[in-house]
């Protein structure tokens, strides 16, 4: 279980350093713009790591607008830079881990989610 929640915790170490990193390095709107991102980027984690909670592809579709803005919102004068982009994308890959950890912990330890968090 130490494991399990180590990984947990660094999880979300790093998200909250990534996070605190991009929106250092671009203006603060466009990185939560960006950081609106992270419901797809937790769908494309749990398809690759537990399958079997996959949204069906119906479901799936409906976050189609969330990407779209995330992208117009990236355009423009003040649109990231490549340091920045990749800080915001390891912030949502790391708290879309957080979340898929969390389930895994939850299933093999038995913890609720008051008890995680």
């Amino acid at each position: 279980q130490l494991v399990d929640t180590a990984a947990l915790s660094a999880s979300f170490l790093a998200g909250c350093y990534t996070m605190n990193s991009c929106q250092a390095s671009m203006h603060l709107s466009l990185a939560h713009a960006l950081r609106a991102f992270e419901p797809v980027t937790t769908l494309l984690l749990t398809a690759a790591f537990l399958p079997s909670d996959t949204p069906s592809a119906r479901r799936a579709a409906c976050l189609l607008p969330v990407a779209l803005g995330c992208a117009l919102s990236a355009a423009g004068a003040h649109g990231p830079t490549a340091r920045s982009l990749g800080l915001v994308t390891a912030s949502n890959l790391c708290f879309s881990l957080r979340g898929i950890l969390a389930r895994r912990v939850k299933a093999r330890h038995g913890t609720g989610p008051v008890l995680l968090f």
